[in-house]
């Protein structure tokens, strides 16, 4: 039992929201919570949160970190913790999935108007004002003195020193940014979940592993077709069809259905993007900044915009010759093998692939058998405790959203000391967000309900889980893809802050992806793989010559996939600089701005599938 409970009105008591303990290391009662649950929470938390601001704002007390920076972060805790816990607790029906969206929206403008009624109010600005005074700006900041420096920053992000006109503006127009981010979010989510490609010839598919054949057999029987198999459109099912199907025209359909997916149909969000960029921009004007990414970029390490473009320049120069190489080896390849006379981004992948056979002596799917799930899983662990010191012992004493979430309880090594609960959701699911894989905490690790907590973390991926009977067999992507989100999840395990504001992965975003990212290497090194690649079936090791040649598909074709990246990060910069003022069409915009990117003989910048 927490605190909170004691003091709930009726109607709550019964709330599972409020079923939260240190008993249960603060692990969310996700088992019993339902969509009807959530609004009655938050409104009561919402309102508390309200009367605790009251409280900081009117203390006649003289201003201190503690009664005036550090209750403000103790009075956002239990509304971030609720809202987190709406968010982690992933939909188990259709149903649900709609009252979600409903929900969300309605929690969301809550936040909001909550959070800016917070910073628009003069009292508390005041009492900030009056802090300034005890900070000496030529020491480095403590945690303490970050926290004033975020939260009075904050203050004037909102418009605090503007006009009540203004102020009601930049309001408004959060909401309405807001709003519109849910409903892109919302149209990539159905148009990957509605668009698929069906094949019932067999024939068409040869050289389609097992696991992917399988997972589309019951992919199509789910959608109630008759017969055949249906592939999505999501990373997991995407990449592996574009690499290993013969094809041609089937690898153009599944191309097509891809790049069009939300860009067509009932789930188009060509105007939504459009309206959300424009109306950035003018946010961005409003609060005195040349552009939303301007904004954003001075909370990061990079700061400018200009550093960010001379790094995306200097990518783009090195890889792209290197890149151009590539294309012509793949080329070649084609009219050689196929007599492909012309080469179409939808015969990148499967060429790619074909070469990287004839050149390393193996393609991605012969490596699945030496990773099945469970002693993939166990040997990921194990390379944790030795980088980190940390041991993953499996629950089942904690509540679950889904039947497939596992929980850990997550120890230090040496002392025995609780770290925080992992939670890994692995497994595609009907109700995920669109997406391959993210990190995400239910609590995180600092001050909540009075104490310095340990985090509750989350780890969620779309991995094809194989058959009733058969064992779950990974990819090497999909092994980089647990080391990454395992590197967040440490990230998070390992803090020690007083301030949530500040702990795990709360860090600049140009920041952010360098723990996972760095994770990502092992996946290639010859004693990380000895430890956790076993075949399924003879439980043999890979051979050293194996081991050395995915060592060197690092190299393989890293011109193309250098190239990608820059492209991505240039074609989001471009968006959030540029002035959307006389954009009328998204796709001759990103045509526009990604040409130095494109490759000759392509009629459009290559993009990789992952």
């Amino acid at each position: 039992m927490n605190s909170l409970q004691a003091d709930l009105p009726d109607h709550l008591k019964d709330n599972p929201y409020f079923a939260f303990s240190e008993d249960t290391n603060f692990v969310p009662a996700w088992d019993k919570i339902r969509p009807e649950h959530a609004l009655p929470a938050m409104d009561y938390i919402f309102e508390r949160m309200r009367k605790d601001i009251e409280a900081i704002a009117t203390n006649p007390k003289v201003p201190t970190f503690k009664n005036t920076s550090e209750a403000l972060e103790s009075a956002f805790a239990l509304p971030m913790y609720f809202f987190l816990t709406f968010f982690t607790a992933m939909p188990r029906t259709e149903a649900d999935l709609k009252k979600n969206d409903d929900i969300q929206k309605a929690i969301s403008d809550k936040f909001h108007d909550a959070f800016m009624d917070a910073f628009l109010d003069q009292r508390l600005y005041e009492r900030f004002l009056v802090l300034t005074l005890l900070i000496d700006e030529t020491k480095v900041p403590t945690e303490k003195e970050k926290l004033f420096g975020m939260y009075g920053a904050t203050f004037k992000v909102c418009g605090i020193s503007r006009p009540l006109a203004e102020q009601k503006k930049i309001r408004e127009m959060g909401k309405k940014i807001s709003a519109i981010s849910r409903i892109s979010q919302t149209n990539m989510r159905e148009a990957e979940k509605h668009t698929f490609v069906h094949v019932t010839d067999l024939n068409q598919l040869k050289g389609v592993s097992e696991t992917l054949l399988n997972n589309a057999a019951s992919e199509a029987q789910r959608r109630g077709l008759e017969g055949g198999w249906c592939f999505g459109v999501g990373t997991s099912t995407y990449g592996p069809f574009m690499q290993s199907v013969p094809d041609r025209a089937l690898r153009k359909k599944m191309w097509m259905a891809q790049s069009g997916a939300g860009s067509s149909g009932p789930y188009d969000n060509r105007k939504t993007i459009l309206k959300l960029i424009k109306l950035q921009h003018q946010l961005a004007h409003m609060t005195g900044h040349r552009s939303p990414a301007s904004d954003t970029l001075r909370y990061n390490m990079a700061l400018t915009t200009t550093t960010v473009d001379r790094f995306l320049t200097k990518l783009r120069r090195a890889s792209k010759p290197t890149a151009e190489k590539e294309m012509q080896i793949l080329r070649d390849f084609a009219a050689q093998e196929d007599n492909i006379t012309k080469l179409e981004p939808w015969d990148v992948e499967y060429y790619k692939e074909k070469v990287k056979k004839r050149v390393l002596g193996y393609d991605e799917e012969q490596l699945r058998p030496y990773f099945e799930m469970e002693a993939t899983l166990q040997g990921i662990f194990r390379h944790f405790d030795k980088m980190f010191g940390l041991t993953f012992t499996e629950s089942q004493a904690y509540p679950k959203y889904a039947d497939d979430l596992r929980t850990y309880d997550v120890t230090n090594t040496r002392t025995g000391k609780h770290m925080g609960v992992l939670c890994m959701d692995l497994f595609e699911r009907e109700g995920k967000p669109a997406g391959t894989a993210w990190n995400i905490s239910a609590l995180s690790q600092g001050l909540f309900q009075g104490s310095v907590r340990r985090p509750v973390d989350v780890v969620v991926t779309k991995i094809l889980k194989g058959r009733e009977g058969t064992p779950t067999l990974l990819t090497h992507y999909d092994v980089q893809v647990l080391l990454h989100e395992m590197g967040h999840a440490t990230h998070n395990l390992l803090s020690k802050c007083r301030y949530q504001s500040f702990s795990g992965t709360a860090v600049d975003t140009d920041f952010v992806e360098f723990p996972s990212q760095f994770q990502e290497n092992w996946a290639f090194e010859p004693s990380v793989l000895d430890d956790i690649a076993r075949h399924h079936v003879t439980g043999e090791r890979m051979s050293d010559v194996l081991k050395r040649r995915i060592g060197e598909s690092r190299k393989f074709m890293a011109g193309s996939d250098v190239l990608s990246t820059a492209m991505k990060g240039w074609l989001d910069l471009s968006w959030y600089r540029k002035d959307p003022k006389n954009i009328r069409s998204v796709e001759k915009f990103e045509r526009e701005v990604t040409k130095p990117f494109k490759l000759s003989g392509l009629e459009r910048p290559l993009v990789s599938p992952r």
